[in-house]
C-alpha cells in the first residue's frame, strides 16, 4: 500500500556495522519506494563512535535522499537523538540496521499513524510473531516489568522500532538524556507525561532475522539499569517540587 501522505525520515543508529550498511540501504530504499513512492523519504544514518570502516563507507555515499552523521561518542541513544534533531520530515522511523522486523512494522503503522504520536513495534504484542532466545526473553521481561512498575508506561516493549511525529517528540527530547538504549524507554516515559497518544503494533521477526546481539546482558544491562534508576529519581524530584509549589 503506497501512501504519499507520509514522507518519512528513516533513522538508524550505527556502531561498527560496516559490513551491513550497503546492503541495508539497498533494502530500505527498495521497500520505501514500494510503500511510499520514490523520493518520498530520506534515510538518516548516524555513526556513534564506530571503530571499523563505517566512516569510509559514509564518504562514498552519494545520494540526495541519504544523510550521514558521525557524533564521535559511543551511544545508541545519542545517535537516535541526533537523527531526530536532523530529520526534515514530520513522520520519523527509528530502526536498526539489521531490520529485524523487515517492514512488517511499517505496514502496520502507515494506516493508523495519523491517529497516534508514538507507535512502538512491539515483540510483546499478542499478535506479534517473533523468535527470541530464552536468555534474551528473560532479561527483556525483567526490563519491561521495571519500566511498568516504576513509570506506569502503557507500552510493554520500547526496544523495537519506533514511529513518531517529530513535532511531538521535540518538546520532550531535552529530557531524554540517556546515551544508551534506555533512550527509547525515555521517549515512552516522557511521552506519557506529556499525554502523547501511544500504541503498540505487532511485528514479525523470523528466526533467520535474529542475529547475535552486541548487547551484553551484564555490562550493558547495568548501564541501562542505572539510567532507569536515574530517570526515576529525576521524575520523583520534579513531582515533589510540583507538590510543594501547589502547597505554597
Amino acid at each position: 500500500m503506497k501512501s504519499k501522505q507520509y514522507p518519512i525520515s528513516f533513522c538508524i543508529g550505527i556502531y561498527n556495522e560496516a559490513s551491513h550498511i550497503v546492503k541495508a540501504i539497498s533494502t530500505i530504499r527498495e521497500n520505501l519506494d514500494r510503500y511510499l513512492g520514490k523520493n518520498n523519504y530520506e534515510i538518516i544514518l548516524v555513526d556513534n563512535g564506530s571503530t571499523d570502516n563505517t566512516a569510509t563507507i559514509f564518504k562514498k555515499i552519494r545520494d540526495k535522499n541519504i544523510k550521514t552523521y558521525s557524533i564521535g561518542n559511543k551511544g545508541y541513544g545519542l545517535a537516535l537523538k541526533k537523527a531526530i534533531e536532523e530529520a526534515k520530515y514530520e513522520h520519523i522511523v527509528l530502526s536498526a540496521i539489521d531490520l529485524p522486523f523487515g517492514f512488517s512494522d511499517l505496514q502496520k503503522a502507515l494506516p493508523i499513524w495519523k491517529n497516534y504520536d508514538l507507535l512502538f513495534g512491539s515483540k510483546a504484542h499478542k499478535k506479534s510473531i517473533v523468535y527470541v532466545p530464552l536468555q534474551r526473553k528473560l532479561s527483556s521481561y525483567i526490563y519491561r516489568f521495571l519500566i511498568k512498575i516504576l513509570f506506569g508506561v502503557p507500552i510493554r516493549d520500547t526496544q523495537g522500532s519506533i514511529f513518531a511525529k517529530r513535532s511531538k517528540l521535540l518538546p520532550i527530547l531535552k529530557y531524554c538524556d540517556s546515551s544508551n538504549a534506555f533512550f527509547t524507554a525515555q521517549l515512552a516515559i516522557y511521552g506519557k507525561l506529556r499525554r502523547l497518544q501511544m500504541i503498540e503494533i505487532p511485528v514479525v521477526m523470523k528466526k533467520k532475522a535474529f542475529r547475535k546481539s552486541k548487547y551484553n546482558i551484564v555490562k550493558d544491562g547495568k548501564v541501562m539499569l542505572l539510567s532507569l534508576i536515574s530517570t526515576y529519581f529525576v521524575l520523583h524530584k520534579e513531582q515533589v517540587k510540583l507538590l510543594k509549589a501547589n502547597e505554597s
